[in-house]
């Protein structure tokens, strides 16, 4: 188990967070996703989920919980506690009880072998199909799921994080119990402490508690950035609602650290990163023609994905204009003021990470995952340096790889806003 403790002084609680880390792959894709909301039902310790509520609010109110995590072609399980801090017998409470709920799961005997609570992992398995068959609510999130879904149908990254329902029905608690004893066995685990705490003193408490016979570590691949140019992938789905959504992939292959990866970031945010950008003002303000527009970046894949809200109709004009801003950036027509203000909004959106626990801790954790060892400061100081010049030959590297268009057939709504 790798330790990694971050320092701050901003917050009253301790944050702990542990990951059991698996490369995605679709044959254990779904079971690792049943596993985090299994444990969260309990221990053998605390078997009813009112036990486990009771302890919480017996240790002021611990905030406990866990979750699957899709960083790059990883499928990450995390347990996370957040308790008061400077209360050494409460700390220890704390820990313990993450430590009972991670290895000892409430299990049961039954003709089939030792398995998880048949009971309780029904539920779980329904409560599972129930949240991947709602995917399709967020259209959103539904649009920019399936786009991804196709851009890297070859790729591990294509794989969903959450599971696949038609895998659901075949996993046993007798099954799940015995990959989950495989994983604390053979899986990379990071254990983070994010405090204000003496941190060798807590260092020790958890290496004392939390060991782990870890016989055969599995090696885990970082996610590349490399890919081959190919003709455009165009994919449309009708769907029954009023406003139509798109989502475009674009390949970069620029590495996930370095100069160039920087450069990268500036100039996402000066094409669809906030109200300043290209987008904003030529698709949406200018042209009237979406609902929403806007640009990230899958970092750990070097992949951009611009994703709007936008009338079934216009679908190939808004195609047609985010072309034409990536051109505009190829030829070095850039304002200074957008680009200050890109690199400006940038630097807030950094600064803002430490305001919340989790946040501060995912970073820290796809830092450590990239092997990046810059700080938020450090960061701030790279995009900083980063020229408007510099922006020409990154704009060049995009190459449209994906669209997935989810179109309207239930009528069109009539505003725009």
């Amino acid at each position: 188990m790798k330790l990694h403790f971050i320092k701050s002084k901003k917050f009253k609680t301790t944050v702990v967070c542990l990951l059991i880390k698996q490369e995605l792959c679709r044959e254990n894709a779904t079971i690792n996703a049943l596993i985090p909301n299994y444990l969260q039902r309990g221990s053998k310790k605390y078997d009813l989920l009112s036990k486990v509520n009771s302890v919480l609010e017996e240790m002021y109110g611990c905030i406990f919980g866990s979750q699957i995590v899709k960083k790059g072609e990883q499928q990450l399980i995390q347990f996370y506690l957040e308790f008061l801090t400077d209360n050494k017998k409460l700390r220890v409470q704390a820990l313990e009880f993450l430590k009972d709920i991670i290895t000892n799961p409430i299990i049961e005997e039954s003709d089939s072998g030792v398995g998880f609570k048949e009971s309780y992992f029904e539920i779980e398995k329904t409560n599972l199909k129930l949240a991947i068959e709602s995917r399709i609510n967020n259209k959103a999130e539904y649009t920019k799921l399936k786009c991804l879904e196709n851009m890297c149908a070859d790729e591990k990254f294509g794989i969903y994080g959450d599971g696949y329902v038609e895998d659901i029905e075949k996993i046993t608690p007798q099954s799940a119990y015995k990959h989950y004893q495989g994983l604390l066995s053979n899986a990379p685990i990071d254990f983070f402490i994010l405090s204000n705490e003496k941190e060798e003193e807590l260092k020790e408490e958890v290496e004392k508690l939390f060991e782990f016979a870890n016989s055969n570590l599995t090696e885990i691949e970082k996610s590349t950035t490399d890919f081959e140019k190919k003709e455009l992938k165009r994919i449309v789905e009708d769907c029954d609602m009023t406003q139509g959504k798109i989502c475009m992939g674009f390949r970069t292959g620029i590495e996930n650290v370095g100069d160039e990866f920087y450069r990268l970031m500036v100039l996402n945010e000066t094409l669809g990163g906030g109200s300043n950008s290209l987008l904003f003002a030529n698709v949406r303000e200018k042209e009237s023609l979406c609902y929403y527009i806007n640009s990230f970046i899958y970092r750990f894949k070097g992949i951009v994905f611009i994703q709007s809200g936008v009338d079934s109709k216009n679908f190939e004009r808004v195609i047609e204009l985010t072309n034409e801003q990536i051109e505009f950036l190829k030829n070095d027509k850039l304002s200074d003021e957008v680009f200050s203000n890109a690199k400006k909004g940038l630097i807030k959106k950094f600064k803002s990470i430490d305001d919340a626990q989790m946040n501060l801790i995912d970073f820290n954790v796809s830092q450590k995952m990239l092997g990046d060892s810059d700080s938020i400061v450090n960061c701030i100081e790279r995009i900083n340096k980063v020229k408007k010049e510099e922006l020409p030959p990154i704009a060049e590297k995009l190459h449209f790889d994906t669209v997935f268009m989810l179109q309207a057939n239930k009528g069109e709504a009539n505003g725009q806003r």
